[in-house]
């Protein structure tokens, strides 16, 4: 950013706002993903990063100063693999009902009514029916 700023082109000032936008929204993905535990929310908030990135910082940054938007390839990379992790953990945490199943037993543990039969016995017959699904039976 200070090459940008230190540029005085005419773009500067849309260049810094959109960076800054991108920013704020980078700074918000941790407290919605690990905080709320939101993980869809983050996942749209990734997404958000990487075109934001993609289609709004770097192609400012390179009217300006071509460095300073090369200088930015890693780290769209790396929202590129942080985005897929965050979908492949959506994935895994699917909802039913839109509530995460796993956060709803979590709390039932955390409440002191514990993991009891009547969890155990639904979670096995999940199993076993996601099993059979698999197996083509």
């Amino acid at each position: 950013l200070s090459r940008i700023v230190k540029s005085g082109s005419p773009l500067t000032n849309l260049a810094t706002r959109v960076w800054l936008f991108h920013y704020a929204a980078n700074i918000a993905w941790a407290p919605i993903f690990f905080g709320f535990q939101n993980l869809r929310l983050g996942l749209l908030v990734n997404l958000f990063l990487v075109g934001s990135l993609g289609l709004g910082v770097l192609p400012l940054y390179y009217r300006i100063d071509p460095l300073a938007a090369y200088l930015q390839v890693p780290y769209l990379v790396w929202l590129l693999f942080a985005t897929k992790l965050n979908q492949a953990v959506c994935k895994l945490n699917p909802m039913v009902g839109g509530v995460n199943e796993a956060m709803v037993q979590a709390d039932l543990c955390a409440s002191g009514e514990g993991y009891n039969d009547a969890m155990l016995q639904y979670d096995i017959k999940k199993l076993q029916a996601a099993a059979a699904k698999y197996a083509g039976l």
